[in-house]
């Protein structure tokens, strides 16, 4: 793992690339509280407790994952109204892709939980209160197997109690390649992403191997 350190105005940001051997090598993980995101985020902690067939999520009528009972997955958009929903059984019409019937209005610097509710057609998502949402959370896996092919959704910038601005990027690399060349071109676009971000940075601080 790499920490590397800038300053931006008054923040200062902490990037961690996490480094995969494989796309086929990533593990889930528990849930763990998420922190406070940027005011130019929002960010939504979708999760499904409880079901017997997955949950497609879409973000603006496009594709972030598909979860299956007991799995969350945390993302950021912009501020602004999304539609943000699950589906089940959306094939091979996607009515429920195509026609969203709920928009989130999401506002900057805060945080969204969305419950998938079981059920075996339509969309079952509901907003729930953090406290009972990170009950339920409790014991979940983090969702890894679907590349999010959601163009709206954003990696997460945090901010902690100090003022530090954090990135977490997981960098996947295609079996048995290590090089740039082998980064997957999904991982390519988060480090573009990365990049455009610090060049905002005002000057470079500290660099931490």
């Amino acid at each position: 793992m790499k920490a590397t350190c800038f300053s931006l105005n008054k923040f200062k940001l902490i990037l961690c690339a996490v480094a995969g051997l494989s796309a086929a090598t990533v593990s889930a993980e528990p849930y763990r509280p998420v922190a406070a995101v940027v005011p130019e985020q929002a960010q939504v902690v979708m999760y499904y407790p409880q079901g017997s067939v997955p949950a497609a999520v879409y973000v603006d009528r496009e594709l972030q994952s598909a979860l299956l009972p007991g799995e969350f997955t945390v993302f950021c958009v912009t501020p602004g109204a999304h539609a943000i929903e699950s589906v089940f059984n959306d094939q091979p019409l996607y009515q429920g892709k195509q026609n969203p019937t709920q928009q989130l209005p999401a506002e900057g610097g805060e945080t969204y939980f969305v419950q998938v509710n079981p059920g075996t057609s339509g969309n079952t998502a509901a907003l729930e209160e953090r406290p009972q949402a990170e009950t339920m959370l409790s014991g979940l896996q983090k969702h890894t197997r679907t590349v999010n092919r959601a163009s709206q959704v954003k990696s997460c910038n945090y901010i902690n109690t100090s003022g530090v601005v954090l990135i977490q990027e997981q960098i996947l690399f295609r079996f048995a390649k290590s090089d740039a060349a082998g980064i997957l071109p999904d991982s390519r676009n988060k480090l573009d992403a990365v990049v455009k971000f610090i060049k905002q940075a005002n000057n470079v601080s500290e660099i931490q191997l």
